[in-house]
């Protein structure tokens, strides 16, 4: 976008003397200028013209300078200065919006005729010339007082309209009369007057008697606490044998807990699912006690049928069976008397 910038050629007589002053006064500039080309080198900061500007035209808004000032901001890789060229397009920005007119960018390139008496009069570092305090009579006074000129814009003007105090008269001065004494009623809910009251009828009163005066009301010493009794000591088999005494006995006893509380039963809710997993489990039950059973039935049949086959047998072969179990036995019986007796432990 075309940077906003107003070279002095571009000026017409007026906003050159009203620019170029404004710039040297924003600049501080003691010396004259040395050319047009002077003015394009001075640089300020935006903070400064902001400032000065607000001081300058007060009744400018200040969303409508911040706007005007929006438009001459420079790009991050410059510097935040401006330059005399831009400080004269801000200005001529600034009043053409004094003049009524809308904020547009290209105001700028049309010429304003600013009136310098205008301008001047509503600079707040310039101030109204002081008007002539009205002549006023001078009344006769006992004191001798001066009359100050002043003017409407004196804070003091409104002091001096004041009537100046009577001279003192001759008559004797009056004392004031004391104040009356009010008498403050009472009321019977007030809780301090029944405080009051039942102090008054409780405390006797005091009465002072003259100095080494005792006979009315003889000296009275107030009475000495009651003493403690001793304490009792316990005898010393009641130390040795803490069964036997009957205190610690009694403290035993009163030492024993109370009973835990018996938590109340719980009713028990039985669901058609609870009886019917009751039943199952009960012919389950049933089933295996029979199953037990048969199984003792036929081990007793197995047994039974096992004697009745070892009687069938031949009973040769039993009296052979007999015969050797009873050499063994035998021969067994006889090791064992021919083997020593084991030794005592003593």
């Amino acid at each position: 976008m075309r940077p906003l910038s107003l070279h002095v050629s571009a000026l017409n007589d007026t906003e050159y003397s009203l620019f170029t002053s404004c710039l040297a006064d924003l600049a501080a500039q003691d010396s004259p200028s040395n050319g047009d080309i002077h003015y394009e080198k001075l640089a300020v900061t935006p903070r400064e013209v902001r400032a000065w500007l607000r001081g300058r035209y007060p009744d400018l808004p200040l969303h409508e300078l911040d706007a005007v000032l929006q438009l001459f901001d420079p790009s991050p890789l410059q510097e935040p200065v401006l330059s005399g060229d831009q400080f004269f397009a801000i200005l001529r920005l600034v009043l053409h919006i004094r003049n009524g007119a809308e904020l547009d960018r290209n105001l700028v390139f049309a010429q304003v005729h600013p009136t310098l008496s205008k301008t001047r009069s509503q600079s707040p570092n310039k101030r109204p010339p002081p008007r002539p305090a009205p002549h006023r009579p001078r009344q006769p006074f006992s004191e001798t007082t001066f009359d100050v000129p002043t003017s409407d814009t004196n804070p003091f003007h409104h002091l001096a309209d004041r009537q100046p105090p009577p001279p003192p008269s001759a008559l004797p001065e009056r004392r004031p009369s004391p104040p009356a004494v009010r008498v403050h009623v009472r009321h019977a809910s007030n809780p301090f007057l029944s405080r009051a009251k039942t102090i008054h009828t409780t405390t006797s009163p005091v009465v002072v008697l003259p100095a080494g005066d005792t006979t009315a009301f003889p000296e009275r010493k107030p009475p000495l606490p009651p003493r403690k009794q001793p304490p009792v000591i316990p005898p010393r088999s009641a130390f040795l044998y803490p069964g036997n005494a009957p205190g610690l006995a009694a403290t035993t006893h009163h030492a024993k807990p109370p009973p835990p509380p018996v938590a109340p039963k719980v009713p028990h809710l039985t669901t058609a699912l609870m009886k019917t997993s009751l039943q199952a489990s009960k012919a389950a039950q049933n089933a295996k006690k029979a199953e037990a059973e048969r199984e003792s039935a036929r081990v007793l049949q197995v047994l039974k049928s096992s004697s009745t086959n070892s009687r069938s047998r031949s009973p040769a072969h039993d009296g052979g069976v007999i015969r050797r179990t009873a050499s063994r036995t035998a021969s067994i019986s006889s090791s064992s008397e021919d083997r020593p007796p084991p030794p005592r432990t003593p």
